[in-house]
């Protein structure tokens, strides 16, 4: 029988979904996304999810802030500044795909560094760092487009209205709570639009529905999950194995079933990512190796990779996920 509710109905409300979950299911979603907008198919849902989130996931910061912010503490300059971090480093995949590549002039500026300057700022590193956000944004606003440009615009605001906000009286967190309960419906009646307006794309094609969504990323895994993946990558090339985020809680157990070539396994921010200087595994031919997640890259690009290295032989491989 079908049911009418996750059919039709808001079935996100389940209490199994909690906050950080839904946000970085959301993250994950803006992300796949992204990666297949060539042809800027979704660009609307994009600029729909997008703040949203944003709002969501700062919300979801106050009120897990809330007992600091009883004590006297300032917490609105030190959110602002964790929402700048997570932004920086969530971002910087959608970044460079927008302005051509980790390895262009114009990423450079934006990340001279590399995401870890963003990650490891202090406080009174980040007007810097917000300013040149600013800077950078304005100067490439063409190709970031609209939503990435007023995203990353908006830091340098937030960061001067919030610096010398102070946040005192007990009443803030039931005025958190409120915040987090009035962006909770907005963000879940966009990634209901989301779904829907996917399915209306690729009727009956659930394959090509599913590719977009990490839907393990609502609710708890199970321990006992298995996801067995296996293919082949031609002399040179990369193939693309899996589309999903990935944390240390996961086993990987990657094959090399190959006789004659051997081949890295790496995380790219796009399904056609080069592999960075340094960035992934190598497994030799005929062998297997069982990484952590965080060894084939940085865990907020998506694409799990395989390129193989011989350049004369097709490398196979298989790869399996537990949990």
């Amino acid at each position: 029988m079908i049911d009418e509710v996750k059919m039709f109905g808001n079935w996100l409300i389940d209490d199994k979904i909690i906050p950080a979950r839904k946000y970085n299911f959301t993250e994950d979603l803006i992300g796949r996304l992204t990666a297949a907008n060539g042809s800027g198919d979704y660009t609307t849902l994009i600029a729909l999810l997008t703040p949203r989130n944003n709002v969501f996931g700062v919300n979801i910061g106050l009120v897990d802030s809330a007992s600091v912010v009883r004590s006297g503490k300032t917490l609105t300059n030190d959110q602002v500044m964790a929402a700048f971090k997570l932004t920086m480093g969530t971002k910087k995949g959608a970044i460079a795909d927008l302005v051509g590549g980790f390895t262009t002039a114009a990423y450079l500026e934006c990340y001279p560094e590399g995401a870890t300057e963003y990650s490891v700022a202090n406080k009174t590193q980040i007007p810097t760092l917000v300013n040149r956000v600013f800077v950078f944004a304005t100067a490439h606003s063409g190709a970031l487009g609209a939503t990435m440009t007023g995203l990353l615009h908006s830091f340098q605001a937030l960061w001067t209205s919030s610096r010398d906000e102070q946040v005192l009286q007990k009443g803030v967190v039931v005025a958190n709570r409120t915040l987090r309960n009035d962006s909770d419906l907005p963000l879940e009646e966009a990634i209901l639009t989301t779904i829907h307006t996917i399915g209306g794309l690729f009727p009956g094609d659930v394959a090509s529905c599913i590719a977009f969504f990490g839907f393990d990323l609502l609710f708890p895994v199970p321990h006992h999950l298995h996801d067995l993946h296996s293919g082949t990558a031609a002399p040179g090339l990369s193939s693309m194995v899996i589309n999903r985020l990935l944390t240390d809680n996961v086993k990987l157990i990657i094959k090399n079933t190959s006789l004659n070539a051997d081949m890295l396994a790496y995380l790219g921010a796009t399904a056609t990512s080069a592999p960075l200087p340094g960035q992934g595994v190598i497994i030799k031919a005929n062998h297997g190796k069982h990484p952590h997640p965080h060894e084939l890259g940085d865990l907020s690009n998506p694409f799990l990779i395989i390129k193989d290295l011989s350049g004369v032989n097709p490398v196979n491989f298989i790869v399996e996920l537990i949990g």
